[in-house]
């Protein structure tokens, strides 16, 4: 049986890259002085950054002729969509392969469509991308080698799942109007099938336990 294929937000290696780029260090060659790994990996790495969207294409600067290489937040905000979404999902346990949440699936997935739908219409938000820039860009050289995309990822969801209850005061309301009206579709779902979660919850405990006593 092979190895589980990791995904690059789950990646301590290529994360540590993303986020050293985000800080200006964006040469290969500083990079690889940074990580203190040799510059031919460090380049194979930035290129399946790049290939998989993670990083504009690189600019050459024309007077030390070296590529220069950028973050491409468009893809990191689509990334973070789908992470808030499994976040979403993952509040009601693994209800993708237990035949006892499939009723609740069922239920659940025009309304986590429509949420999805929402934060994909307000993608270009500037509070959220404003977020995931400061975030990436927050750490220290020596601690980017601790943490991965979907960390980052984590804490940025646990900002907008509570924006509505901080009560910050920033200029363009409009914009923390829709992460408020985001983050209270989530609760609202939430808070509506948590009933439903139990009982599939306890239906699927029923089940296995005969299943396993027959």
């Amino acid at each position: 049986m092979g190895r589980k294929k990791v995904r690059i937000i789950e990646s301590k290696a290529l994360c540590r890259l993303l986020l050293l780029v985000s800080r200006g260090i964006n040469y290969a060659q500083v990079i690889s002085k940074e990580t203190g790994n040799k510059p031919s990996p460090v380049v194979k790495q930035l290129k399946i950054l790049e290939k998989t969207g993670y990083l504009n294409k690189p600019k050459k600067e024309k007077l030390l002729n070296k590529s220069v290489y950028s973050i491409n937040y468009e893809k990191i905000c689509d990334e973070f969509i789908e992470y808030y979404i499994r976040a979403l999902v993952n509040h009601y346990g693994d209800i993708n392969n237990n035949q006892g949440f499939h009723s609740l699936k069922k239920m659940l997935h025009p309304k986590i469509e429509k949420i999805k739908k929402y934060f994909l219409s307000i993608k270009n938000n500037k509070i959220l991308l404003d977020t995931l820039k400061k975030s990436l860009s927050s750490y220290e050289p020596n601690d980017t080698k601790k943490t991965t995309l979907e960390r980052v990822f984590f804490f940025v969801f646990c900002y907008i799942d509570d924006i509505a209850e901080r009560k910050v005061k920033i200029e363009n309301s409009k914009d923390l109007a829709e992460l408020i009206k985001l983050s209270n579709m989530s609760k609202n779902l939430k808070k509506e099938y948590s009933k439903e979660f139990y009982k599939a919850r306890e239906e699927w405990i029923e089940e296995t336990l005969k299943k396993s006593s027959s």
